[in-house]
């Protein structure tokens, strides 16, 4: 099961748009964990997403949602290929 990742936050320098980046986590996390969700990913969205940027106001940094994310696509890539 993946488990909800905790973001570190970044201001005044570039940064993931936190509403963003938090709907999209919750629809891979359904997905991947196998639970009910309206739109399921794929491993290509994954990879194609891309959040706005932000600069000055609170956002997510951008190191980590792209490891995680790297990290779903890979893990359901390879549900799909068992």
């Amino acid at each position: 099961m993946l488990q909800k990742p905790s973001f570190s936050r970044v201001r005044l320098r570039e940064g993931y748009a936190r509403d963003e980046v938090d709907a999209f986590v919750d629809r891979v996390l359904a997905t991947v964990n196998g639970l009910s969700v309206d739109r399921p990913v794929t491993a290509q969205e994954i990879l194609n997403t891309r959040f706005r940027t932000v600069r000055l106001s609170e956002g997510y940094d951008v190191t980590e949602v792209d490891l995680f994310l790297d990290t779903a696509a890979a893990r359901l890539d390879g549900m799909i290929g068992q």
